[in-house]
């Protein structure tokens, strides 16, 4: 998902340091800078990873192996389909622990 900072300062100096700031609290390998010096304006674009990329259907909250725990198929019970174990999960994942 895409998203955009304004980080506005009062002179150049500033900027620099409020940009900083603000680069040091994002966690994305995908950033975008774009300055208008003239302004005192720099506007950041990142791109933030789902949480649910990269989890497993297995820890979905949605998940039913109905009770046996050898299954390497289970079902869905949000979208109504039958997932195998180590299918990645869907952007209607729900991680319990969260």
């Amino acid at each position: 998902m895409l998203q955009t900072k304004f980080v506005l300062g009062s002179d150049l100096i500033d900027l620099n340091e409020t940009l900083n700031e603000a680069l040091s609290n994002i966690k994305s390998e995908n950033i975008n800078i774009k300055y208008e010096l003239d302004k005192i304006l720099a506007i950041i674009e990142y791109e933030i990873e789902e949480a649910y990329k990269g989890r497993l259907c297995c820890d979905c909250a949605f998940w039913d192996d109905h009770g046996n725990n050898e299954s390497l198929n289970g079902f869905c019970t949000l979208t109504g389909k039958r997932m195998r174990f180590n299918c990645h999960a869907c952007p209607k994942f729900k991680d319990l622990r969260e």
